[in-house]
């Protein structure tokens, strides 16, 4: 499908953008902005704003529209930006019993942009994990014999993706889908709650992490922030958080 993945029934597209939004970007037609914070007891927070222009959410839905067209009952291809914040906040109920809870959502249109910010609030990354918003991505926490914490998400390539999203994941050659990667930047941040020992993370201060995969500095970005594994490893003095390693999502 287009764009990463689109959706015809509206749960699962927001979980598809909450969980998937990486892959989203690595389609190219977004700018996403993530921090995951982490506590001392595991739980933590997902501050997530998404963009899209939109010139690129009706040409997107156009192509989507012209290659799959209306399913039996009428309904068209739908897309993240379809879902009304009231949308989201009811589907996000469901997940409370997993112990992620919606905080907070923002959307507005300005300058030609649609935007959304979603601020997630969860009690455990298995949690997290339960509701399907890690599919697709390999997330692991483990303590080391030091007894420091290790964190790593290991790049998905395209073999490990749907068949779908993986055909969206190489630098289109046509150049209507040339034209829409312009403007693609994902950023990457993870909050640590001990000091961070270690990372691969090019950008690194006392407890922060980050990533950033800028189209217009570098034109090899897509590839780029689908071959990325992120490793971080923080002071575990002090810190009691369970081992987690993410397993196949309940959808």
């Amino acid at each position: 499908m287009i764009c990463g993945q689109m959706v015809k029934k509206r749960a699962a597209g927001i979980a598809f953008v909450v969980g998937a939004f990486f892959l989203l970007a690595s389609a190219g037609c977004i700018k996403v902005d993530q921090t995951l914070t982490l506590e001392k007891d595991g739980s933590g927070t997902i501050d997530l704003t998404y963009s899209m222009s939109e010139q690129s959410v009706a040409q997107w839905q156009d192509v989507a529209n012209g290659m799959f067209g209306s399913d039996a009952g009428g309904t068209s291809t739908a897309m993240p930006f379809d879902f009304t914040d009231q949308d989201i906040r009811d589907d996000f109920k469901e997940f409370e019993k997993d112990g992620v809870v919606l905080q907070s959502i923002q959307s507005e249109t300005r300058n030609g942009w649609k935007t959304r910010r979603l601020l997630i609030g969860f009690k455990s990354l298995a949690g997290v994990a339960r509701t399907g918003f890690l599919a697709n991505r390999d997330i692991s926490l483990v303590k080391d014999a030091s007894g420091n914490y290790v964190f790593t998400q290991k790049a998905g390539g395209a073999g490990n993706l749907p068949p779908e999203i993986a055909a969206m994941t190489e630098p289109p050659a046509d150049t209507l889908f040339s034209d829409m990667l312009q403007g693609f930047k994902a950023v990457l941040r993870v909050k640590t709650p001990g000091l961070i020992l270690e990372t691969n993370a090019p950008q690194k201060s006392g407890r922060e992490a980050a990533w950033t995969f800028d189209i217009d500095r570098d034109p090899d970005a897509l590839q780029k922030v689908q071959k990325t594994s992120l490793r971080i490893v923080f002071e575990g003095k002090g810190l009691d958080i369970p081992a987690f390693h993410s397993a196949p999502a309940r959808l």
